[in-house]
């Protein structure tokens, strides 16, 4: 008999993933952005293939990181992003799409981030750095120093905000200069055209106290230049949005931003705006992470024809594709156990980035209720080690509800083994029945896994996620130890072989865990962790969204409350052997959040270890360098082997 090969941390080295799709605008040809590694780095290049089936073909070859596909309105070119000329910034390039040598639009000194074609294929409309330095004194490389007014300036993943990016249009024939349509000096996230070509709609905050919290609106400016204002009178904060044949939809938090409501889908009526779907307690977007999928947290939204657009939807932590009509009705348009995290439509036709029971994703057209394949070559790396995920439901008790989740049984086992918790971040996120590869790899290596949803996840309605709002920590560790008790009633765990493992909140969570219930835990990695709230709040990317997001009021007038939900002051009771993960350049849950906990219990003679990565940020396991993210893997499960047998 054959034995299916063990899927180890090195597994990661052979991946390969679809991380943007285009459409033609017959819908007949799909191009996609496909990333390896090779030799240690990440490379991405350009793959055409036929959406009614056939071969792919790879378009660039160029020894760079490749994406961002667009293809004109009349099929005939092809426009991405490419660091094909230097390393460190991408520009805009234009080839056709049959075949042939591309060049690049000129103009842009400090990169692009984005670009989509004008409806008559002759301008780009272009995101990319406003040209000014906001902190700068001195050369903008080797800086005398920074001045910084703002509360938000700097973000994980990229640093300190000295430029944000501005709207930007350039003539698709490369002549002439690119023309800026946006204060340098307020970030912009998003642009689009509208569909007659005559007007431009972004996203941005433009009120003076976007430098505390920014809260995104929708705006509008004339193509040909001029004063934006308001696209539409909401006072929410807006995620995403499409212009299309129906109008002006987009997706958005409520106002006051409260993550743990749903994301809505609205459509423009006039000024005001008026909800669609408004019955389906559902949110929006994506909310798991998986290196399976390339990652998650999206918000597509795209419009099918002239009364009914397309979006994902998160339900019990399965992200499908579901189309909202302009008369109130909603559809999910794919069954199944998947996770969903693009999309594109063109002629009818919709075609997604999928994950199915749990591989690796492949592009799929939906149709049918159904998703039929169009790539076939991005999967296979991963298919010897593919095994679904399995769910799971603890049962309700009085006055606590069902908490739903995801297992991953242990290679070749259905009987009790020792038990991973995962707890996933957010906190207002939902673990999927994608899994990530540190967890594939402890099942593999003999553990159970159960990603668990206890409230606060998203994806179970408001009510479900809303119970987390103040009490971080409270309710969803009632429901973990309720987990813990039903694993070992079913017979699927042992109570002295129970460890936890988790990531940013999942990190504040196992931290509290140990903090707050000693002697439950036999073993336990963090990483990346929010362990004191009050250090959160200087030294933090995102710390004006700390209040709102935990409830906790204001500082100092409530600082006992923001105390009482910071693991340091209790983490001394845990005597559960403790691995903890940290990026050094981690701006979201930066590492005073595992050196206060490390050095509190390694001074108490506990077992506790700290392992740093340089120069990565709060999402390593997406994004890391290659090397990294395998010792990463490589770590947590052997961390567990000699703690948790």
């Amino acid at each position: 008999m054959t034995t299916a090969p063990r899927f180890t941390a090195k597994t990661l080295l052979s991946q390969s993933l679809i991380t943007g799709i285009a459409l033609s605008p017959d819908g007949a040809t799909l191009v996609y952005s496909r990333k390896t590694i090779e030799k240690g780095k990440y490379r991405s290049r350009l793959w055409r293939v036929a959406v009614d089936g056939g071969r792919a073909e790879r378009l660039t070859h160029a020894d760079a990181m490749e994406g961002g596909p667009r293809i004109s309105p009349d099929g005939r070119s092809l426009l991405f992003a490419s660091n094909r000329q230097d390393e460190k910034t991408s520009q805009l390039w234009i080839m056709p799409l049959g075949g042939g040598e591309a060049r690049m639009i000129p103009g842009f000194p400090d990169g692009v981030s984005s670009a989509e074609w004008s409806p008559d294929g002759k301008r780009l409309l272009v995101l990319a750095p406003g040209g000014v330095q906001r902190y700068v004194v001195g050369k903008k490389d080797d800086p005398t120093a920074r001045v910084v007014n703002d509360v938000f300036w700097r973000l994980d993943g990229v640093g300190v905000l000295d430029q944000v990016d501005a709207v930007w249009t350039a003539n698709a024939n490369g002549i002439g200069k690119p023309k800026r349509f946006t204060e340098p000096d307020i970030p912009v996230l998003q642009a689009i055209w509208s569909p007659d070509g005559k007007r431009i709609a972004f996203t941005a905050d433009r009120r003076p106290e976007r430098t505390l919290l920014p809260l995104e609106q929708a705006w509008s400016i004339s193509a040909g230049g001029g004063k934006p204002r308001p696209l539409v009178d909401f006072d929410g904060t807006v995620v995403s949005i499409a212009w299309g044949p129906g109008g002006v939809a987009f997706a958005a938090f409520p106002p006051g931003l409260p993550t743990w409501q749903n994301v809505q889908i609205r459509i423009a009526d006039g000024r005001a705006t008026r909800r669609l779907g408004a019955d389906l307690d559902r949110p929006a977007g994506v909310y798991g992470l998986s290196e399976l999928i390339g990652g998650g947290l999206e918000s597509p939204i795209v419009w099918l024809d002239r009364d009914n657009l397309v979006t994902v939807v998160t339900d019990r932590g399965i992200a499908a594709p579901w189309r909202f009509g302009l008369d109130g009705s909603v559809q999910r348009l794919v069954d199944g156990t998947v996770t969903c995290v693009a999309l594109a439509v063109e002629a009818g036709r919709v075609v997604t980035i999928a994950s199915v029971d749990g591989a690796a994703a492949e592009a799929y057209e939906v149709e049918g209720g159904r998703l039929h394949a169009i790539t076939r070559n991005n999967a296979r790396w991963f298919a010897p080690f593919h095994r679904p995920s399995e769910p799971v439901s603890v049962p309700a008790t009085a006055g606590k509800p069902a908490v739903h989740g995801w297992l991953l049984r242990a290679r070749g086992s259905r009987g009790a083994r020792p038990l991973v918790f995962h707890i996933h971040g957010g906190p207002h996120l939902a673990a999927g029945p994608t899994p990530g590869m540190a967890n594939i790899a402890l099942a593999d290596a003999g553990f159970h896994v159960i990603s668990l949803n206890a409230r606060g996840s998203v994806s179970y309605g408001e009510e479900h996620a809303r119970a987390l709002y103040g009490v971080w920590g409270d309710p969803d560790s009632q429901d973990l130890l309720r987990a813990i008790d039903w694993a070992v009633r079913t017979g699927l765990a042992e109570r002295d072989r129970i460890g936890i493992l988790g990531l940013s909140y999942g990190g504040f969570m196992v931290h509290w865990l140990l903090a707050n219930f000693p002697g439950r835990f036999k073993a336990a990695v963090s990483e990346n962790p929010l362990s004191d709230t009050v250090a959160d709040l200087g030294a933090s990317d995102s710390a004006a969204y700390l209040d709102g997001g935990v409830g906790l009021g204001s500082f100092p007038e409530k600082a006992n409350n923001w105390h009482a939900r910071s693991s340091i002051y209790r983490i001394h009771r845990n005597h559960a052997p403790l691995l903890l993960l940290q990026a050094d350049d981690d701006l979201r849950c930066p590492p005073v959040h595992s050196e206060i906990p490390y050095s509190i219990l390694k001074m108490r003679g506990r077992t506790v270890e700290m392992v740093r990565y340089p120069g990565e940020s709060h999402l390593m396991l997406l994004k890391g360098r290659p090397d990294r993210r395998v010792d990463r893997i490589e770590r947590i499960v052997g961390w567990f082997e000699t703690y948790l047998r």
